[in-house]
């Protein structure tokens, strides 16, 4: 449980690192959307649902 330890872990899995902070990232601009916009164009559980995905795997870069 360590940063050295995340960080080889990130380096063995790109795709699925780039991915989830690429997917946490579009979930973060969708709730943003919803809070100065009012709606996004989809549900802001489809944002949720992906920090939670993006999270879920630095959870298990960081447990690695």
């Amino acid at each position: 449980m360590s940063i050295k330890g995340a960080i080889k872990y990130d380096k063995r899995h790109i795709i699925f690192s780039n991915f989830a902070h690429g997917i946490g990232g579009f979930g973060l601009a969708l709730l943003l959307q919803d809070y100065f916009q009012g709606h996004a164009f989809i549900s802001i559980y489809w944002g949720w649902f992906f920090i939670a995905v993006s999270a879920l795997e630095h959870l298990i870069a960081w447990f690695s």
